[in-house]
């Protein structure tokens, strides 16, 4: 890794801190995910490997204002320690300690009584999310305050310049003659289903 690379990484992930403390946060957690929780994601989405330099398909990293920790499993054991400086971030297997767990025990408060730690909730699932909190208020209890804040403007997005624009492109139908039946059939189909069993409706992603 060289140096000029090394010192991009060090410089965002010291602007992320000066946007976190302006906010009033104590720290920031940065997922691998995109808004669509997809394993693969966009240019645009690319947050993770913007901010600690690391390119693998699975990780976080807990951004605090005084340490920094990147998680992934072990199929990136060689290549985090690549592309990411150990002397900004502590690296972890996550199967060996969960993000989570690291998070309830290193995170201290700031000024004030409560560690704020901020997330975005667009890009975590409640399954996902819920186990931190859980984690937290059993820190609670025993005296040690970790407020999750959800906050409606990611803080990467807020300093990452030349963040490249989302994906456009056309919509192709799928064509009837494949598909079997006509978009129109299915969803009549559908409504006589819900019809019978007496139902309002039904969501499909």
């Amino acid at each position: 890794m060289s140096s000029k690379t090394i010192n991009s990484h060090q410089k965002r992930l010291r602007t992320l801190r000066e946007y976190l403390a302006k906010h009033g946060l104590d720290g920031f957690i940065v997922p691998k995910d995109g808004e669509y929780l997809g394993e693969f994601v966009p240019d645009c989405d690319e947050r993770l490997a913007w901010l600690t330099g690391f390119t693998g398909s699975s990780g976080v990293a807990i951004i605090h204002r005084d340490k920094a920790a990147i998680f992934t499993n072990s199929l990136y054991d060689l290549q985090i320690r690549l592309q990411v400086d150990e002397k900004d971030y502590e690296i972890y297997n996550s199967a060996k300690l969960s993000p989570w767990d690291w998070a309830a025990n290193h995170l201290t408060p700031g000024n004030n009584t409560t560690c704020r730690l901020g997330y975005d909730p667009q890009l975590h699932s409640i399954s996902s999310i819920g186990p931190l909190a859980k984690k937290l208020d059993a820190k609670a209890a025993m005296g040690k305050k970790i407020d999750l804040i959800p906050l409606s403007d990611n803080p990467i997005d807020q300093i990452w310049m030349d963040r490249p624009a989302s994906p456009h492109s056309n919509i192709i139908l799928f064509p009837d003659r494949i598909a079997g039946k006509t978009a129109g059939d299915k969803v009549t189909a559908i409504s006589k289903i819900l019809n019978q069993k007496n139902n309002f409706g039904v969501m499909i992603t």
